[in-house]
């Protein structure tokens, strides 16, 4: 099983915990470095909620070396998390 299976599967259980005793919760899958991603989960807060007044993006990643010796994809990972999900955040 996928670590984002996972803590899908987790999130799910907190959201039906929160509803359950009365609050109101959504489950959204959200990688941040997906445009799409970014879309479904405004289309569900806008559903759920009537939309977003708050939004924390806290998602991030740093390599596992130093800069001489990261590899290209980790680095590529880096910059879609970091930079490329705060500007798909944006719009």
């Amino acid at each position: 099983m996928l670590v984002a299976d996972i803590l899908d599967q987790r999130c799910e259980r907190v959201a039906a915990d929160i509803t359950r005793t009365g609050g109101c919760a959504a489950p959204v899958h959200l990688d941040v470095t997906s445009a799409q991603d970014w879309q479904t989960a405004i289309v569900t807060a806008a559903r759920y909620f009537g939309g977003l007044d708050i939004l924390v993006n806290c998602a991030g990643t740093v390599g596992s070396a130093s800069i001489e010796e990261l590899a290209v994809t980790e680095w590529d990972c880096a910059v879609a998390t970091n930079q490329t999900g705060a500007f798909l955040e944006a719009h």
